[in-house]
């Protein structure tokens, strides 16, 4: 996420050596994933808010669905603003576009990523004790137990990621940008390992170890469910296609995220002893925020495909949408035949004959 903030800045001051492949990347590609995320994860929020979706899990989906619309509303305008060849000759405008860089997107952005990543371990640990230790999971795997966990991660984040308020200077009077005596220190050279170590290195490594377990035990409660009465077994079945999800949703959040976690520009210089504003640089850092972005994106395809009580959820809020429009439509046209006869009696015969939608599609509203 830092490097998507810097390199944008390297593109607006000089814009003759961006390729066309890092223009329309950042300029169209990225804000069109950003666009239709934003889209995908307000619907995951409306869904597992319903009542039908309840339990720890779906606690932990919906945080983690907040906190990538977030990412994906902060991150929406940059690329639009910097490279789109949409800039404006306003100063005013210009200074704005600075001061949301600086002082908005860059540290509101990364805690918001940093928040996802660890929410994302979180719900495949549970997950895991979920699986191999189901009596402890009883009393560990509660939403309570959820949603404190949630809030000490977002805590968590806000404070790891708060000295980024701090490293740049904008000066308004003449729209340029400085480092600022702490980010020019050793002090934010050793506070950017520490955040880069906290907020990718360690999470992602606990994800791929934490996965491979769970792929373990996935395993081994397909050989159990065998041997299980018809009933239990199609319990068994719908628990492992939760489990399949989430498996599914940290391999995608893995490989998305380690190439972001590489282009950190100190270890990039140690791996491939290349400058920052090298080619295989930027082609890299352009990769990793394009997949960065899809991985806040796609979460909806998995659950709409893995989850049936997601499916469920979403179709009846289509089902309600969709046949309160045609209650809308159908009292429109019964307040305009109730205007034209005097005596109302054929605007109410019509609505009867019309079949209006019937009343138990209120149960579908109250999922």
């Amino acid at each position: 996420m830092e490097n998507f903030t810097l390199y944008l800045t390297d593109v607006s001051q000089n814009n003759e050596t961006t390729s066309l492949t890092e223009h329309i990347g950042y300029a169209y590609v990225i804000p069109i994933i950003c666009g239709i995320g934003m889209l995908l994860n307000a619907l995951n929020l409306i869904v597992f808010t319903r009542k039908l979706l309840k339990g720890s899990t779906f606690t932990y989906l919906t945080a983690n669905s907040a906190v990538d619309l977030l990412t994906l509303s902060l991150v929406f305008p940059i690329g639009l603003v910097r490279c789109g060849g949409c800039a404006t000759d306003s100063d005013s405008l210009a200074a704005f576009g600075k001061v949301y860089e600086y002082y908005i997107y860059l540290p509101i952005a990364n805690m918001s990523a940093c928040a996802s990543v660890w929410i994302t371990l979180a719900v495949s640990v549970e997950r895991y004790i979920y699986v191999g230790y189901i009596r402890s999971a009883k009393t560990l795997c509660t939403v309570k137990n959820a949603r404190f966990g949630i809030i000490a991660i977002v805590l968590g984040a806000i404070c790891l990621n708060t000295p980024y308020f701090f490293p740049y200077r904008v000066d308004t009077s003449d729209n340029t940008v400085e480092l600022t005596e702490f980010g020019q220190s050793q002090n934010y050279q050793a506070y950017s390992w520490i955040r880069i170590s906290l907020a990718k290195f360690l999470p992602l490594g606990a994800m791929i170890l934490t996965n491979c377990l769970l792929i373990y035990e996935l395993h081994q409660a397909t050989k159990r469910r065998r041997a299980m009465s018809t009933t239990a077994a199609k319990r068994q079945k719908l628990q492992a296609k939760i489990t399949t999800m989430l498996v599914c949703m940290c391999v995608l959040f893995v490989i998305c995220h380690v190439p972001e976690a590489l282009s950190h520009v100190g270890l990039f210089r140690s791996i491939f002893t290349l400058d920052e504003e090298s080619l295989g640089h930027k082609t890299l850092r352009l990769t990793s925020n394009i997949l960065e972005m899809l991985s806040y994106t796609l979460n909806f395809v998995l659950y709409y495909f893995f989850n049936s009580q997601f499916r469920y959820v979403l179709c009846g809020l289509c089902r309600c949408m969709r046949e309160a429009k045609i209650e809308d439509t159908a009292g429109e046209t019964t307040n305009s035949n109730m205007q034209t006869n005097h005596n109302g009696t054929t605007g109410c015969n019509h609505m009867h004959h019309g079949k209006p939608p019937k009343s138990g599609s209120s149960k579908a509203c109250n999922l």
